[in-house]
């Protein structure tokens, strides 16, 4: 066995598109390439009839490879294109492309399908504020609605990103009305709405009102509904596994980076849980990162397919990466006995990690490409 690998569910995956699909019968996916790239992955979502969401003409030309049609299933979803990559997307059949700028909008003008993304008007509940980098907000988005018309271009859709996590219901049925309003007042005909993504591996509460507001407006505008998930699919789909390959006091060295799956950032904001396989057994460890009451922690356990257990041990120890980096550090705090041989495990790691993935940092490392392996 390789000593550092993640595992693949692509059957995680398809129950959560089958949950998607029944929470959102009447929305189209368009499925955030960017959030994993992996070609059993893209193959899937081809399998089950998903849509694609790609941000560059290289994934554009990714997922034609795999037998997609540019005109139906692929969004330019990038408001910040140069000419050449606009040209080039035309080229290959792609119809659909966002924009929210007068730059961009001069630019889609040849475009048959062009979406504006406006900007929500507040982000309070999220981490990840795409707001602050893409969308125009309702004044610009007026003066845009207006340049169109007067340009001759027919504008197929509105769209918006609420940002990560998407957050509570109220301020996207909010973000609705407003597009109903501009739609009434510019006596726009619309193909579409999209209300972008940002789910976490869990729907949000209330997603009833959402979809039955949804409904509402599909009916009376007469449109399709698009959405673009990522995160929600994939995330509970990637397992990490990384071997301990030697200690030295209470400082445990292992065979990966935390740099090789981009779970830096994510273990600095306390957003994943390292836990060890010992002998076939799941251990967690004393004083997780992420603050968590037992009964989250006993959830937690019953769904490891591996018996779980704690350990008494109170051991302050540090688990280093193989990079040269000092600041290469899956875990540091309390963990029970762990000894060379067993594994470090991160779960929930299949959203913003392997597409992140880069062949020179492997290299830099002295590590392998990381083995991907298809389980069930």
């Amino acid at each position: 066995m390789q000593s550092t690998f993640a595992t693949l569910s692509l059957g995680v995956i398809k129950r959560q598109y089958a949950l998607l699909q029944s929470t959102f019968p009447t929305t189209r996916f368009y499925y955030a390439v960017k959030c994993n790239n992996h070609p059993k992955v893209i193959q899937c979502l081809v399998d089950l009839g998903s849509s694609f969401d790609c941000a560059s003409i290289r994934e554009i030309r990714y997922v034609l490879s795999f037998g997609v049609d540019p005109g139906s299933r692929v969004i330019f979803a990038n408001p910040h294109r140069s000419q050449i990559e606009v040209d080039e997307a035309v080229r290959l059949g792609v119809e659909m492309m966002t924009f929210d700028s007068e730059f961009q909008l001069l630019r889609l003008c040849n475009v048959k399908k062009p979406l504006l993304r406006m900007c929500p008007p507040s982000q309070e509940n999220q981490s990840v504020k795409l707001g602050v980098k893409f969308g125009a907000d309702i004044f610009q988005a007026r003066r845009l609605l207006q340049l169109a018309h007067s340009l001759g271009v027919n504008i197929s859709g509105l769209c918006f990103h609420m940002g990560y996590p998407i957050g509570p219901i109220p301020p996207i049925l909010s973000m609705l009305k407003t597009i109903q309003s501009l739609s009434s007042e510019f006596e726009l005909q619309l193909s579409c709405i999209d209300f972008g993504g940002g789910f976490d591996n869990k729907l949000p509460e209330n997603c009833q009102k959402l979809n039955e507001q949804l409904k509402v407006i599909q009916k009376e505008l007469s449109l399709e509904l698009q959405c673009e998930p990522g995160r929600f699919l994939v995330q509970s789909a990637v397992k990490y596994f990384t071997r301990v390959e030697a200690k030295n006091g209470g400082t445990v060295f292992v065979n990966g980076s935390c740099f090789q799956m981009f779970f830096r950032d994510m273990l600095k904001k306390n957003t994943i849980k390292v836990q060890v396989v010992k002998e076939g057994k799941c251990i967690l460890n004393e004083e997780n990162r992420i603050e968590e009451d037992k009964n989250e922690c006993e959830k937690e356990n019953e769904k490891c397919k591996v018996q779980c257990k704690k350990f008494n041990d109170t051991n302050q120890i540090i688990i280093r990466g193989s990079s040269g980096m000092q600041n290469d550090v899956f875990y540091k705090g309390k963990m029970g006995d762990i000894e060379v041989g067993d594994y470090i495990m991160i779960e929930n790691a299949g959203a913003y990690t392997i597409s992140c993935m880069s062949q020179q940092l492997d290299k830099f490392c002295g590590m392998e490409a990381l083995q991907v392996v298809e389980v069930q």
